[in-house]
């Protein structure tokens, strides 16, 4: 999907995607938000509404940037990891809708590591998370 979704050009030719589809959460704080996808025709196929939905999440993405800004904090750069970074697509599409550099963690799967260092811990395998990062790498 994401080869195909390559070949789409930004905009997805009107359709747009309101990415609330399990309401927002940030900034505007409203679980009853729905998403909507908007502009939807019988030329759009599936890379079109792929590509909008990565558009619609980037651009909700753009809006909690802008709301930091607005409130002192003005990032340098976005540093991600997570199994959406495995799209380089997605990563692209933030980046230049963020107008930031979007990092890659040197762990692609940090945020599983981080939890298996946190269970390991947990479960007395280790005193503390120093010695199973500095035991485990």
């Amino acid at each position: 999907m994401n080869r195909d979704a390559a070949a789409v050009p930004p905009g997805c030719e009107g359709l747009v995607t309101l990415d609330h589809f399990q309401g927002n959460r940030t900034p505007f704080t409203d679980p009853l938000s729905r998403g909507v996808l908007s502009g939807l025709t019988l030329k759009h196929g599936r890379a079109h509404v792929f590509r909008s939905i990565l558009e619609g999440v980037a651009f909700g993405t753009h809006l909690i940037l802008q709301t930091m800004r607005a409130n002192g904090f003005a990032p340098a750069e976005v540093v991600i990891a997570g199994g959406a970074t495995a799209s380089p697509l997605w990563v692209q599409i933030h980046a230049d809708v963020a107008g930031l550099p979007f990092r890659l963690t040197r762990c692609t799967d940090a945020p599983a590591l981080g939890s298996a260092i946190l269970a390991a811990v947990a479960g007395g395998c280790f005193a503390d998370v120093r010695r199973c990062v500095c035991t485990c790498g």
